[in-house]
Parts: structure tokens; C-alpha cells; sequence
């Protein structure tokens, strides 16, 4: 006999479901429906591996991944969906009920209307309202991330879905859309091949512009010119040791030398006297 179960529409927004892969996703899926069989509790695991023809360990391998990520509990041994209780309700397979219901109506085949209300917040306290855990801004600086990335916003690849819930944590950590989508399309126009399949592609790039605009302005020293007064040689200062007095009296010398040379070099004058 098939039944139903409560099945929440938030959970396109929930952070523990944004997490799964597309594979662990059908399984859980495929282990609320078993549970809902059950009563809220899974058949043993070898009974969940016959049941789905796969192997004991693969099972098995499902559960720990669906434990570690919050989506299943264990109680007195058994395996539960986690909050199972706080999500479905006794009353919606309450025999009675269901009767006394279709008897008002003429025996129509409805689902009753509940008396308990259908909001369950995330916290497992039900019928406290929360707010969502994606914001509008982050819904749509995804959406616009999707789109310069390459990709048609009618169609999200099954590695985007989980983008919005990315992005609000970006602007969480007080990363600028501005910075954010300027990153996303520098990286976006370097990328070869295929457009990237999640968001996380460019997180590298967005990380290092964030940083880069972080980062401070490099500071320019002025420093005041040096001004050196140079003095020529004068009779006060040849005695001196400074190099321009060393100077003047080389030169000085050579000019000495040089005048004695050519003396030399004339001979000795004779005079003729009357």
C-alpha cells in the first residue's frame, strides 16, 4: 500500500541539503520514503541494500555520509531522519479522522485539513518562524554569477544549484558584489573550454581581488634634497687639506715646472749694448 509523506518546500534553501551531491540527494530522498514505510524508521541496512539491490557496504556508505551531514540520526539502534517526529504528524494517517472526514464530504478521497500547523523551523522547534537562509541579494548575485559564467538562468546545472546559499556566505563575510562579480567576470573571460560547473570555480579569484582591494596603499617617503656648496681654492684656504686646495696646488706646480722648461729651452740671451 503506497502512503505519503510530508515533503517541505524550503528545502531548496536548506544548508544541509545544499551540501549533497546529486547522488547522496536521491538517497535521501529514497530513505525518507523508507522511513515513511516504517513508521519514521529505516529497515536495517541490509534490509535497505536488498531492498534497493545494492551492496551492504554501499549502504552503509550512504548512511555515514547522510549521519555526518546532519540528515540522519541513530535511536535505540535504529536509523531515523533527522526531525522526522517534528516534521509529520500522526494525525495525518489518523484512521478516525480520515473517516469522519470523508463522511462530511460525501466520502471524497481529500486529505483532511491539519489542525497542527505546517511550518517547521530548522531548529527542530515547530511552528517558530525563521528567516530564510538565502537572502534575495544573494538569490540574485547568484543568478547573475550563473550568467556571466556562460550559463542560461533558465537552466541551472545541477553544480550551481547550491550557489545561492555559496554567495550568501561570500557577502556574510563581507565581500562586495561589486568586487564579487568584477572577479567572477575576469575569471570567466580567462577560462578556456566549457563554462565552469559551480560557483566554488571562482572562488580562488574572488578571494585574491578581495585581498588585493584590501590590501593598503603603498606609502611614498619625501625626503629633503642635500645641498653641498662648492668652494674654488683662495689664499686662505690653499693650506688647506680639502680637495680643491690639493687641486690649485697641483696645477700650480705644473705651471711652474712648466715656465722653467721653457727658459730652458730658449737659451741664454745675449745683449748687445751700444
Amino acid at each position: 500500500m503506497s502512503r505519503w509523506f510530508r515533503f517541505y518546500d524550503d528545502v531548496i534553501h536548506d544548508a544541509k541539503i545544499l551540501k549533497l551531491s546529486d547522488e547522496m540527494f536521491r538517497v535521501w530522498v529514497t530513505f525518507l520514503c523508507l522511513a515513511s514505510k516504517g513508521e519514521g524508521r529505516l529497515p536495517p541496512p541490509t534490509d535497505i541494500a536488498a531492498t534497493l539491490r545494492e551492496r551492504p557496504a554501499k549502504v552503509a556508505a550512504w548512511i555515514a555520509g547522510l549521519r555526518a551531514a546532519g540528515l540522519l540520526d541513530e535511536i535505540d539502534g535504529a536509523y531515523l531522519p533527522h526531525n522526522w517526529g517534528g516534521r509529520q504528524y500522526k494525525s495525518d494517517v489518523s484512521t478516525e479522522r480520515v473517516k469522519r472526514f470523508r463522511k462530511r464530504k460525501g466520502n471524497v478521497s481529500v486529505t483532511p485539513p491539519e489542525a497542527e500547523t505546517d511550518t517547521e523551523a530548522d531548529n527542530d522547534d515547530a511552528g517558530v518562524a525563521r528567516a530564510p537562509l538565502v537572502s534575495k541579494p544573494a538569490n540574485d548575485l547568484a543568478e547573475q554569477l550563473l550568467v556571466i559564467a556562460g550559463h542560461d538562468p533558465k537552466f541551472w546545472p545541477p553544480g550551481w544549484c547550491g550557489a545561492p546559499m555559496r554567495v550568501e556566505t561570500w557577502l556574510a563575510q563581507g565581500w562586495k558584489p561589486e568586487i564579487i562579480t568584477a572577479a567572477v567576470r575576469g575569471a570567466a573571460a580567462r577560462k578556456k573550454g566549457a563554462p565552469a560547473a559551480s560557483v566554488q570555480f571562482f572562488e580562488n579569484a574572488i578571494a585574491e581581488e578581495v585581498a588585493r582591494q584590501a590590501a593598503p596603499l603603498p606609502t611614498v617617503q619625501i625626503r629633503q634634497a642635500e645641498t653641498f656648496t662648492v668652494t674654488h681654492g683662495t689664499s686662505q684656504n690653499r693650506s688647506g687639506g680639502s680637495l680643491i686646495s690639493a687641486i690649485d696646488r697641483e696645477l700650480a706646480a705644473i705651471e711652474a715646472e712648466e715656465r722653467a722648461d721653457l727658459a730652458l729651452s730658449e737659451g741664454p740671451v745675449l745683449r748687445i749694448s751700444n
